[in-house]
């Protein structure tokens, strides 16, 4: 767990979700799936951090949509914050 928790804060989000692949899916239970949706949520944030919006779109389309099915809403407000420009409080 310790590996796994060092990569997430060291932003090293593509090599966290590939890591915990090695040991659950995406559906297989709800911790997991919450936990590649924390994983992806967080992808998208710093892309639109860094005014990547391309690339957030592209991560908003591909990984976090598929999570809509649990909750449409948390997808609606992703999509809301893509044309802001500082979304941090």
């Amino acid at each position: 767990m310790k590996h796994f928790e060092d990569m997430v804060l060291a932003g090293k989000l593509d090599e966290a979700e590939k890591y915990l692949s090695g040991f659950t899916q995406v559906h297989e239970n709800m911790l997991s799936t919450k936990t590649y949706f924390e994983l992806r949520r967080q992808k998208f944030l710093e892309a639109l951090d860094k005014h990547e919006r391309v690339k957030a779109l592209d991560i908003l389309m591909k990984d976090i949509k598929a999570f809509s099915t649990y909750n449409e809403e948390v997808f609606k407000e992703a999509s809301l914050l893509l044309p802001l420009e500082n979304f941090s409080c």
